[in-house]
Formats: structure tokens, C-alpha cells, sequence
């Protein structure tokens, strides 16, 4: 599943992921978020003729409302011609009784 903020027209390897995310009850984070178009394009042609949103988070539909932010960072310096594509998220852990250890929620 995709959220309505992706970046330019969707070709063929973009409708094979979206069929691949629905089903399997995936979500795409880092189109869910309406950002700035810089905030979006995740690479960066040679000569920087095209920027293209290529690079995605995918997380499980379970876990969606766990994201409160996916975008990705142009100005990283990473060495690279992708952009860093950074999520933040929510966790709650909860304890396991009679036990000193944590479970994440999955499973």
C-alpha cells in the first residue's frame, strides 16, 4: 500500500512493488508523508538531469501507525548519488510476565 505523497509517474517496477507491498500487508513509510518535492526524490541523476523516487521503507501494515515520519535527506554526505532515507518510529515495549525481559510487539 502507498500513501498519497510519492514522487512523479509510477512505471512498471513501481506498480510490481505496489502489487508485491498489497499482498503481503506492506506500506511504503516514506510516501505516507507530505514533504517538500526535496524531501521526496531519493536519487539524483549524473549531471542532475532527473531526480527519481527510487529508494523506499517498507514496513508491515501491522506496524503503520508506529511511523511518524519517513523522508529522505538530500544533503547527506553519504558518497553517494541516493539520498539518505531516514524513519522515525514509535516503539511500545511491553514486559513479559514473570520474566525481566522485553518483547517488541512482533510475532
Amino acid at each position: 500500500m502507498t500513501g498519497h505523497f510519492g514522487l512523479g509517474k509510477r512505471n512498471e517496477r513501481g506498480d510490481m512493488l505496489v502489487d508485491f507491498c498489497k499482498r503481503r500487508n506492506l506500506t511504503i513509510a516514506n510516501t505516507c508523508f507530505e514533504h517538500h518535492l526535496r524531501r521526496r526524490y531519493t536519487w539524483k541523476a549524473p549531471g542532475d538531469t532527473r531526480r527519481l523516487q527510487i529508494n523506499y521503507i517498507i514496513v508491515r501494515e501491522r506496524y503503520k501507525n508506529s511511523v511518524k515520519n519517513a523522508m529522505a535527506y538530500p544533503g547527506a554526505d553519504c558518497n553517494s548519488d541516493h539520498s539518505l532515507v531516514v524513519m522515525q518510529a514509535k516503539l511500545r515495549l511491553k514486559w513479559v510476565s514473570g520474566s525481566r525481559k522485553f518483547l517488541s510487539g512482533t510475532g
